[in-house]
């Protein structure tokens, strides 16, 4: 694992923070729909 991150570490890094991004967004996603959910309740 460790070694696949050295691999093209330019690209890891970018992967990376592609993940990170995305995940943050469906996180937030997720905490609005659930807001919606309980307001519409």
């Amino acid at each position: 694992m460790n070694g696949l991150w050295n691999f093209g570490s330019d690209s890891a890094q970018r992967s990376k923070k592609l993940l990170a991004s995305a995940f943050s967004q469906i996180m937030f996603g997720g905490f609005t729909l659930y807001n919606l959910c309980l307001l519409l309740r």
